[in-house]
């Protein structure tokens, strides 16, 4: 039965997107902007309104990219100790023949040589199957030492992501603001 993950159902990311009119509210400050015909001004706070779009955009694509890989990573990982487990299981098993065929041996002088032969292709496997499962716990340390770098660099993703919504509601108080003082000014 296969465990589920917290990475099972990363699909819910999802950014909501303004409509032009109200993108521009947030980008647009009068202080900033230099005097241009009404048209021109307009389309200066729609390609900034683009702008960042695009970037949020960019932002979202490399985020699920990331997420993939990291729950790629996990699924690697997963596989591999699994693998290992099976490894050790098999050695488990071929530990406890071995150890009844050198009984059998023991008990029975005839028998000696065929249980030497058996024995020693015994070790040579169980020493394959040893270093295989060696092999294995390194590629799943590996993997998940890749996974760790992945997860951290969501993070540090998800800060950044943290400072421009910061930055965008700060743009978005002050044109409010200012909009209320130019209201206020004119009454």
């Amino acid at each position: 039965m296969r465990r589920t993950t917290p990475f099972d159902n990363m699909n819910f990311i999802r950014f909501k997107r303004h409509e032009p009119s109200i993108a521009t509210q947030f980008v647009a400050t009068p202080d900033l902007a230099p005097e241009l015909p009404a048209t021109a001004a307009a389309s200066s706070y729609e390609s900034r309104a683009d702008a960042i779009r695009e970037t949020i955009d960019l932002l979202e694509a490399d985020l699920t990219a990331m997420i993939r890989d990291v729950h790629q990573t996990s699924g690697t990982v997963r596989q591999g100790v699994q693998a290992s487990s099976q490894a050790l299981a098999n050695i488990r098993e071929r530990g406890e023949e071995l150890a009844s065929k050198t009984h059998s041996a023991k008990e029975d002088a005839i028998q000696l040589a065929g249980a030497t032969e058996e024995f020693a292709a015994s070790s040579s496997y169980i020493v394959r199957q040893v270093c295989e499962a060696g092999h294995l716990t390194q590629g799943a340390t590996l993997a998940a030492k890749a996974a760790g770098a992945s997860v951290d660099g969501l993070k540090d993703s998800l800060v950044e992501i943290g400072k421009v919504v910061h930055l965008i509601a700060s743009i978005a108080k002050q044109t409010n603001l200012r909009g209320g003082f130019r209201t206020a000014y004119k009454s």
